[in-house]
């Protein structure tokens, strides 16, 4: 729902990626305008340097490379 609702309020997205945790899984969750692709689960206590390197590269990315705008600061 969260993705439909920044697809429509925010129509220049190309795509949205985002985490999701459940049950001490880690999931990547990819939408774009035909759709939505959820990862295989990644466990969390089981691989936490996989879960680390995910976390990194979502926060350390160049923001336009991850499709936000660069006008915005967060």
């Amino acid at each position: 729902t969260k993705a439909y609702l920044i697809m429509r309020e925010q129509p220049w997205h190309c795509f949205i990626l985002s985490f999701f945790i459940s049950a001490k899984q880690l999931y990547a969750h990819f939408c774009d305008r035909s759709g939505l692709i959820i990862t295989l689960p990644t466990p969390i206590q089981s691989s936490p340097a996989r879960v680390a390197d995910a976390i990194a590269t979502l926060s350390l990315a160049d923001l336009s490379l991850l499709g936000l705008d660069p006008t915005v600061h967060m």
